[in-house]
């Protein structure tokens, strides 16, 4: 049982080894700075390929979303507006 503990201990390092290389080389600073670099070339690539709302879609979305916010805005204060005296009724 002595020599199964000594083994699972050993096989632990050696684990802990292999991990610690491999992330060495992962977190190198060379690789960061590649995949840096790569990711902004990437990122630039992918802008390129979108299609852009023209500026008429964005007025329109933008009008869609200022009327339902004050629609919404009123409909809350309305049931504030019930609520609190319904609740001035009951708790004198």
């Amino acid at each position: 049982q002595e020599a199964r503990r000594l083994q699972g201990k050993e096989d632990l390092i050696s684990l802990l080894a292999f991990c610690a290389g491999i992330g060495s080389q992962i977190f190198s600073r060379e690789a960061t700075m590649n995949g840096l670099v790569q990711y902004f070339k990437d990122a630039r690539a992918e802008l390129g390929r979108v299609t852009w709302p023209s500026r008429e879609q964005v007025i329109e979305g933008t009008q869609a979303v200022l009327v339902f916010v004050v629609a919404l805005t009123v409909v809350i204060y309305l049931y504030d507006l019930i609520f609190g005296n319904l609740i001035k009724l009951v708790l004198p």
